[in-house]
């Protein structure tokens, strides 16, 4: 699959891509994932799905209280 373009609505301060999934952090501190969440890699909890993530999704699991 070819990189695409997109626009964000949050300051990004780092990027990691993998094989088949991509974290984002914010300049705040939110991470946010997307790609494939084969077993849960993209650690939103649930193990089973293998639905990708095709736009960022707030990890808020991180979130502190």
């Amino acid at each position: 699959m070819a990189p695409k373009l997109m626009t964000l609505q949050f300051s990004v301060k780092q990027i990691a891509c993998g094989l088949d999934h991509t974290a984002i952090l914010t300049t705040n501190g939110n991470l946010y994932m997307m790609g494939s969440n084969f077993d849960g890699k993209l650690g939103f909890g649930d193990k089973t799905s293998t639905k990708n993530q095709m736009t960022p999704k707030l990890l808020d699991s991180l979130l502190g209280p």
